[in-house]
């Protein structure tokens, strides 16, 4: 099959069959489980030379391998049957590969050629190689050059801290040792983790020592959203409350459960800018707000195809909540109103800078950029990345980061 170029991404799909063995009994029962292997070498489409660090990642698996010193890499224990596979390296147009690959420990052999990136973003660049291969990344937080990145892997570091701007990654030894889904720093010293286990993670000093919380409004499953004026959401309309931040040698908080109408998934909770006013998103075509701390919550219908999964908040006036379909909402202080973007894969996250400079990424290596508040977005590094990014953390007008599934780390620098 060709190669298809769609909003500016190759798809490479090839059909790869293994050569079969001479011997009688080489037969796996019609198609019985088993794994084999990926092999080949990546190479560059100006002059042919090979790609070293380029990411080699199994779609639906924790498989993943960076190329060598000559393009070459080797990927055992890949499942039986049609797996896909990613290839991406910075600089370079991603490639998704399809692939036969025969049960019994046989090897599929594939020589990839990847386009240089001449268009669109230059200064979008993967540096997904730089981040440990154990690393499952969930989420990002940013502090000048200073990252720290969220990992799902169970019995892996659940957090990895880079100083260089993401040039280097180290794990966090004293980290929760649980997955974690979301991370928050408002500072190089105080950091909020966030587990699949409904505790909530606070650290004084960037992550040095932890103290943990059991959040016992949100028991039906993982926190899904965190506000530092002492609000948590998650599944089936749970929200959960407490009245006074982290202190230094404290760790005994109350939080109790708090009831706002909905039994919806909920995503993301922000009292942007006075503790008194706070909104709430999730899973339906709605937004519900308080004006009175919490304690009454109102339901007001937007215009979302979809789910609502993130909001950004730089003041009163000037709010943006994204979601599914390519939609993004922008709160004037009055009313939610929708704007157009060129996409419709859905949206995970957004930021501002300040009122004019955004960035909003989804599914697809979706990368949005607003110069006037989102009057219009327009796309960017659209071949860089196909994966899902989950985050985007901007630091300033000159430095962004992305983060997404796959092991996926994209930073914007001029």
């Amino acid at each position: 099959m060709t190669g298809l170029r769609r909003a500016g991404i190759f798809y490479i799909v090839a059909a790869l069959f293994a050569l079969t063995g001479c011997g009688g009994g080489g037969s796996n029962g019609g198609g019985a489980a088993g794994v084999g292997s990926l092999a080949g070498t990546v190479s560059s489409s100006v002059g042919g030379q090979p790609i070293m660090g380029a990411n080699v990642s199994v779609i639906g698996t924790q498989l993943t391998t960076t190329t060598n010193q000559q393009g070459g890499f080797s990927l055992p224990g890949v499942p039986g049957g049609s797996v896909s596979y990613t290839i991406t390296a910075s600089g370079f147009q991603s490639a998704l590969i399809t692939a036969a690959v025969p049960a019994g420990g046989q090897s599929v052999l594939q020589n990839i050629t990847l386009t240089a990136f001449a268009s669109g973003s230059p200064n979008w660049h993967d540096l997904s190689a730089n981040i440990p291969t154990a690393a499952q990344i969930t989420d990002i937080s940013a502090i000048g050059g200073n990252l720290w990145l969220a990992s799902r892997t169970s019995g892996a570091p659940s957090i990895y801290r880079s100083g260089d701007g993401g040039v280097s990654f180290l794990p966090v030894t004293s980290a929760p040792t649980d997955v974690v889904n979301r991370l928050y720093f408002f500072s190089t010293l105080y950091g909020v983790a966030l587990s699949s286990g409904s505790q909530l993670y606070s650290t004084l000093d960037a992550g040095e020592t932890w103290v943990s919380q059991y959040i016992s409004g949100i028991s039906s499953g993982s926190i899904t959203g965190f506000d530092k004026n002492g609000w948590a959401v998650g599944p089936a309309g749970a929200v959960a409350h407490y009245t006074l931040l982290p202190q230094p040698a404290e760790n005994v908080y109350t939080w109790s459960a708090v009831d706002v109408g909905t039994f919806q998934d909920l995503y993301a909770v922000s009292f942007p800018y006075q503790p008194l006013v706070g909104f709430i998103i999730g899973k339906g075509s709605f937004v519900l707000q308080t004006t009175d701390g919490g304690f009454t919550w109102k339901k007001e219908v937007v215009s979302s195809p979809g789910a609502l999964r993130a909001m950004y908040w730089l003041d009163s006036t000037h709010g943006w909540a994204v979601g599914d379909q390519g939609c993004i909402l922008y709160y004037n202080g009055t009313q939610w109103i929708r704007q157009s973007t060129p996409t419709t894969n859905n949206l995970r996250d957004i930021a501002f800078l300040d009122t004019s400079n955004g960035w909003a990424v989804g599914e697809n290596g979706t990368i949005l950029h607003t110069t006037n508040g989102g009057l219009s977005w327009v796309q960017e590094a659209k071949a860089l990345s196909y994966q899902t990014l989950l985050r985007v953390a901007p630091v300033s007008t000159t430095e962004i980061y992305a983060v997404g599934s796959g092991r996926t780390l994209l930073k914007y620098s001029k």
